[in-house]
């Protein structure tokens, strides 16, 4: 009777701990791949409107654990109709308050990242790409993008403003 009570248990730990680990791992799993996820409904609307990529992901991220070093990450996807072969993202970090942060060392908010190519059509770039230790200062906690400019393969050349790249993440779409 002992034993069977203590095979009950085990099985009932197991269940649950079975049950615990493939909710976390799935919201795991889940977070990355929506990140890179962009619903057809969104693509179309993006290409629509003359935009040559979608902007899924953008966020501040801490460079070290030993220092203040603030980084950004930015992931994309070609929409357009050609390989890219640079974009250049202008960005601004800014605190919970949505306030300027300055950098303690350079004294900026600003950065200016660039990404070469090629990234082809509706390839999603990068598998992971970021910038780390763009700024120091603690207090960065996001984002914004400023200006994204475009160089296709074909050496033809856009620029697109805040509003404009505003438009091109895939969350203005998506929250509504």
């Amino acid at each position: 009777m002992k034993n069977i009570a203590k095979r009950i248990l085990f099985l009932i730990i197991i269940f649950i701990l079975l049950f615990v680990l493939n909710g976390c791992l799935s919201f795991f799993i889940g977070s990355i791949i929506d990140k890179q996820y962009v619903n057809d409904s969104t693509k179309d609307i993006i290409r629509q409107k003359g935009f040559p990529l979608v902007v899924t992901n953008v966020q501040a991220i801490s460079s070290s654990k030993y220092t203040n070093g603030k980084g950004c990450e930015i992931v994309f996807r070609n929409l357009s109709d050609q390989e890219i072969k640079y974009v250049i993202f202008d960005v601004l970090a800014l605190n919970e308050f949505e306030d300027l942060a300055f950098c303690e060392i350079r004294k900026k908010a600003t950065a200016t990242l660039k990404v070469t190519g090629p990234v082809k059509i509706d390839e999603k770039f990068p598998p992971i790409r970021n910038w780390s230790n763009l700024w120091y200062n603690s207090t960065i906690k996001k984002i914004r993008i400023t200006k994204i400019s475009v160089t296709f393969i074909d050496g033809s050349y856009k620029e697109f403003s805040e509003e404009e790249a505003k438009q091109m993440m895939k969350s203005f779409y998506e929250l509504k």
